[in-house]
This record gives structure tokens, C-alpha cells and sequence, in this order.
């Protein structure tokens, strides 16, 4: 009988501990922006649709799944392409997400074909050259995390001077 009692507490606290899991409001990412590593916070709580590339509308998560999904740091397959993870620069402040695209600055001594040969061997697209005096090119991306991951894992490579994802803040009107 005591064994049964303990059973179901445990088993009580269990569900209490997963149910709190998936209400949590945010998580701590922690992500490089060039030699500084910046914190953010995903929050579980929202989604972001991308509108045909650029424009966002944030949604509140309201599926359990897709709120399990996101506490784990990535959105289904179903999502992808279309959504994007909503993130904090401070809990509970402006929100961000990541719309698409990866800004990278390739050193100096690469000349354009050199930096489309890089292009072509790591299979990515560059979109256009954003500065005609400096190596700085938009590279096409997928909306969402990855693009926190790819940029992290460029920085790592030398022919990249810097590579940070395309990120959109909300704003309010004054």
C-alpha cells in the first residue's frame, strides 16, 4: 500500500515537472556574434510565420506538441521554410526571430570566384553582394535556428572574416 502512495507521488511529480517543462517561458541559447557570445532567449511560448520572405507575424504556441518541439530547440519538418523560432534579447523583452539568410565577410584576399567556388563546395547560395568595397555577401537560407548554427559554424572556417544570421526585431511606433 505504501509502495502504491509512493508510486503515484512520484509519478505526480513526474507529469508536474513535464507539464511545467513545456509551460516554461524561455530557454537560455547562447550563440556567437563574431568573438562575443550573446545570450538570448528562446521562447517556447511564440512562433513566427514568415510572409513571403520578409514579413513576420508572431503567433502564440497554443499546441502542446509543437510547444515540446520548440523546448527541444527546433520546429518539426511540417514548419520548416515557413516558421521561425521566437526569441528574447532579455526574458520577457523584444522579440526576434530569425526570417531567413546569413550575412558573411569573407577576407580580403578572396576575390569574387574564389568566394562562388567556396560557395559551390559547401552548397550555398549566395543571394548578392551587400558591400562593393568590403567581401560582404547575403547567403539564401532556410527561416529558423539553423541559421544560428550555420553562422556559428562559418566563423570556424578561414576564408570568413565574420557570419552572423539575418535577424528581425520587433519594433513598436513611438
Amino acid at each position: 500500500m505504501v509502495i502504491f502512495k509512493i508510486i503515484r507521488i512520484v509519478g505526480f511529480i513526474l507529469v508536474f515537472i513535464f507539464l511545467a517543462q513545456l509551460n516554461a517561458k524561455s530557454i537560455e541559447y547562447i550563440w556567437r556574434d563574431g568573438e562575443r557570445l550573446q545570450t538570448i532567449y528562446l521562447n517556447v511560448g511564440y512562433i513566427a510565420e514568415i510572409q513571403n520572405g520578409k514579413q513576420v507575424k508572431m503567433m502564440e504556441v497554443r499546441d502542446p506538441k509543437l510547444k515540446s518541439f520548440l523546448s527541444k530547440g527546433f520546429l518539426p519538418k511540417t514548419h520548416s521554410n515557413m516558421y521561425s523560432e521566437v526569441f528574447e534579447e532579455v526574458e520577457g523583452g523584444r522579440k526576434m526571430t530569425l526570417p531567413g539568410d546569413i550575412f558573411v565577410e569573407f577576407k580580403e584576399d578572396l576575390d569574387e570566384k574564389n568566394i562562388r567556388v567556396w560557395a559551390d563546395t559547401q552548397k550555398l547560395t549566395l543571394h548578392e553582394k551587400i558591400n562593393s568595397t568590403r567581401n560582404i555577401y547575403r547567403i539564401k537560407t532556410s527561416p529558423g535556428i539553423e541559421n544560428i548554427h550555420l553562422a556559428n559554424k562559418l566563423l570556424t572556417q578561414s576564408e570568413i572574416k565574420s557570419a552572423f544570421p539575418n535577424w528581425w526585431r520587433e519594433s513598436s511606433r513611438r
